[in-house]
């Protein structure tokens, strides 16, 4: 049972501490310069503006060459007899990327889209992606909007809507030409992307799959506090995830859409289906406990997959805790069949 200490003495020992910290932190964010301009994701990989412009309009037949797109995208599909096709799309005034793998057709059962997460790509579930391959699903992976080699602005949303119509346009574009049924597999924002897309346009799906969700971030109060004393001498933030597909610097005004985005969605629902929420027990990206009932309240059948010891990312690597998440999906997904 949860215990709670009162509120005065908890505010009174924290908050010094917390303010100590973020008037530290703007100490040495100016320290290090991040008001300043940076280079471009361009300018810093010359391969990614080479691979952008190996992306034709995507059709649903392999383009004829795609070299350095293949090599950095080959993770997905490695050691499967597939057929790996990639373009591009219109969305949101920009060109939007979009990835396809597909077993041979005799072994087709159907396919699964795979939405990434926020600053990652689709090669962070390549284990996730091989799994539903070899299980003969086509993979359908779009890379939300500033991510993988999609275009906009790295990092950036103007409103959290913006996913949910970046998934429309994405449907609109591809949805109607892959093999029945379709079912949708959400990582983080992946998943906030499908929950807006189910809001506002409708449930194409079969079954679904969040994994990690993100509805509001871990430590939202003192975020929101943090990002209210450094707005006007913060505007992005250094992620560590320094290479071409991904995104290097965070934009804090993704942030304030996702605030906005939180009062929005509180009106959201009733879904009438079923989903299965796959959520490590150590992830300290996500408010996995507001997430948690959130979602429960929202959908009419609801599945709850504690994975202990998972952090974030709960489908990567071979361990046994990825492993159990990706037999988790699986089994979802496969029990559509078995009625």
């Amino acid at each position: 049972m949860l215990s709670f200490s009162s509120s005065k003495r908890y505010l009174s020992d924290v908050i010094p501490t917390r303010l100590l910290w973020v008037a530290s932190f703007l100490v040495v964010a100016a320290a290090l310069g991040v008001c300043r301009d940076h280079p471009t994701h361009a300018e810093l990989y010359p391969n990614f503006r080479v691979m952008q412009g190996e992306l034709p309009p995507f059709r649903f037949s392999p383009p004829p060459a795609m070299s350095t797109v293949r090599r950095y995208y080959a993770a997905c599909s490695r050691g499967l007899d597939v057929v790996y096709s990639a373009g591009t799309f219109e969305s949101l005034g920009n060109r939007m990327a979009l990835h396809v793998w597909a077993p041979q057709p005799d072994t087709v059962r159907g396919s699964v889209v795979i939405l990434h997460g926020y600053l990652a790509h689709p090669v962070q579930l390549a284990d996730l992606i091989r799994a539903f391959l070899r299980d003969g699903f086509v993979v359908a992976a779009p890379e939300l909007p500033g991510h993988g080699l999609s275009g906009g602005e790295r990092g950036f949303i103007a409103e959290f809507a913006d996913y949910g119509r970046f998934f429309a346009d994405f449907w609109e574009s591809a949805g109607a030409d892959l093999p029945g049924p379709v079912h949708a597999v959400g990582f983080s924002t992946g998943a906030s992307t499908l929950l807006e897309y189910l809001e506002t346009e409708g449930d194409p799906f079969g079954a679904i799959v969040f994994a990690s969700p993100l509805v509001r971030s871990h430590r939202y109060f003192w975020s929101r506090l943090g990002r209210l004393i450094s707005r006007p001498f913060v505007k992005s933030v250094r992620t560590g995830y320094d290479d071409v597909l991904g995104t290097q610097r965070m934009p804090l005004a993704w942030f304030d859409a996702q605030v906005r985005w939180n009062k929005e969605n509180d009106d959201y629902g009733p879904f009438d289906r079923q989903l299965l929420v796959i959520q490590g027990d150590r992830d300290t990206v996500v408010n996995r406990r507001y997430n948690r009932r959130f979602l429960e309240s929202r959908f009419t059948a609801f599945s709850y997959l504690d994975v202990p010891g998972a952090k974030h990312v709960v489908f990567r690597g071979t361990g046994e805790r990825s492993n159990g998440a990706i037999d988790a999906a699986l089994t979802h997904v496969n029990a559509l069949y078995d009625r």
